[in-house]
């Protein structure tokens, strides 16, 4: 055999193992992207957050600097609660993939018409992440795939964490305030005023008198 002949032949056998990495890499993660967020979601940007389950859908929008429900008149969330919650989905790590197609996808419930919970973070009306969150594969451990691509992940993460009803996340500490820091109540039907440390019926008719005991 001819050096030329030789030097085909190998030029050959390393373009069949080129091609043949090239396939097996189509069907699995870069190694190099291993161990890598998630999603790509700078939370500066996000302006918005966006849960459902089934035909339930839960939105909390950015206000004056603070997270707020916009369809319950802006009460404020949680502030504890939903920084864990985008904190655990946007520093989510990438392992290697449980599924590798759409047909997988499917059986860990990651899919459009098939998911435990869909979250997405927006900025204005521009989706900057999309993720899918279904069947649990172990304690605290979700099934989870972004939108766009066929890789199903397990990750760190419980889908009750991310409820759709809106009690879940009512910040109730807004409503805690100091008897002593009251100057009236309104009740719409009548109205208490502070008064030598307690509260008194406003507009009180001759012979009528406060239920102290009841205020």
């Amino acid at each position: 055999m001819s050096r030329s002949t030789k030097l085909l032949l190998l030029l050959l056998v390393l373009q069949v193992g080129l091609v043949a990495w090239v396939q097996l890499r189509g069907d699995a993660p870069d190694p190099f992207e291993a161990n890598t967020s998630l999603l790509a979601v700078d939370p500066s940007y996000m302006d918005a957050v966006v849960i459902e389950q089934q035909n339930k859908v839960l939105k909390i929008v950015r206000k004056d600097g603070s997270w707020v429900l916009p369809d319950k008149a802006d009460f404020p969330v949680l502030r504890d609660k939903f920084g864990k919650f985008t904190d655990k989905l946007l520093n989510a790590r990438r392992s290697w993939p449980v599924g590798t197609t759409m047909v997988a996808a499917r059986q860990f419930k990651v899919i459009p018409d098939r998911f435990e919970r869909r979250v997405r973070f927006l900025q204005g009306s521009k989706v900057l992440g999309e993720v899918f969150l279904g069947s649990s594969p172990g304690f605290r451990k979700v099934h989870a795939r972004v939108d766009g691509s066929k890789h199903t992940y397990s990750i760190e993460f419980n889908a009750f964490d991310a409820p759709v009803d809106a009690l879940s996340w009512y910040d109730r500490g807004v409503l805690r305030v100091v008897a002593e820091d009251i100057a009236r109540i309104d009740l719409g039907a009548y109205t208490l005023t502070a008064d030598d440390g307690g509260f008194k019926v406003e507009g009180l008719q001759g012979g009528e008198r406060t239920d102290e005991e009841g205020v």
